[in-house]
């Protein structure tokens, strides 16, 4: 895709859902309990005393943790993080986005409530809700997204020509960024991301040859990332 110095409208895809997770562990490795003083009329008054019990069982409380991240793993594996949260796209065909973090779900949840049947001080929460928002990204919100993919791909840029060790952190934070786009703006995140991978994989390489990891990517090619950046800036 070659470079153009032409902004582009960022374009909003049409069916764009905001995903909240609701994945906690209920109890935990305490509990707290307050003795309150009050008044003739119940008024509080102060506490009296407060008194926090540990609960010994560690490995409890370490497996509904466990629990918890791998379920909002199964989400973040299917979107991508934004200035308002995660968002994905909400098409419903078999392999669209929000029928996979279901399916991902489903996989993990019989362990759930096996985990929540066997527990005693603690129980694991795991649910989510899906809410459309592509119709009240407009102006001010639609450029705020646009920011925050160029900035992805210009972490990516500057990672790999500066320091590369940065680079695994800015590929993450780019995971799934295409579903914030359509279009020619989309073929264009995807690209850039194909090329962010190869170079990566040159840096690593280069790295194992003994290759100062601050200068291995600064002779690298990141045209189809400049790009992509290009196609994100107004």
């Amino acid at each position: 895709m070659p470079h153009t110095n032409t902004p582009t409208k960022f374009v909003v895809p049409s069916d764009l859902v905001l995903i909240i997770p609701h994945f906690r562990l209920i109890g935990g490795a305490k509990t707290e309990s307050e003795k309150i003083r009050t008044d003739e009329e119940g008024n509080r008054l102060e506490v009296e005393s407060k008194v926090i019990r540990t609960i010994d069982d560690t490995a409890e409380y370490e497996n509904g943790k466990y629990y918890v991240r791998a379920a909002l793993r199964k989400v973040e594996r299917v979107t991508t993080y934004s200035p308002i949260g995660l968002i994905c796209q909400a098409t419903l065909t078999e392999d669209g986005k929000v029928p996979q973090i279901e399916a991902g779900l489903n996989e993990i949840r019989p362990e759930i409530e096996k985990y929540n049947d066997g527990a005693v001080h603690s129980k694991v929460e795991a649910s989510y809700l899906a809410i459309p928002i592509s119709a009240g990204i407009n102006g001010g919100s639609a450029r705020a997204l646009a920011d925050h993919v160029r900035a992805i791909f210009e972490r990516i840029r500057d990672s790999i020509l500066g320091d590369t060790s940065k680079l695994h952190a800015a590929m993450v934070a780019s995971e799934n960024v295409e579903d914030l786009a359509v279009g020619v703006q989309r073929e264009a995140c995807e690209v850039a991301l194909q090329q962010a991978r190869e170079q990566q994989r040159e840096i690593r390489a280069r790295v194992k040859r003994g290759v100062t990891p601050g200068t291995a990517g600064n002779d690298l090619p990141v045209d189809m990332i400049e790009a992509a950046i290009a196609l994100f800036t107004y």
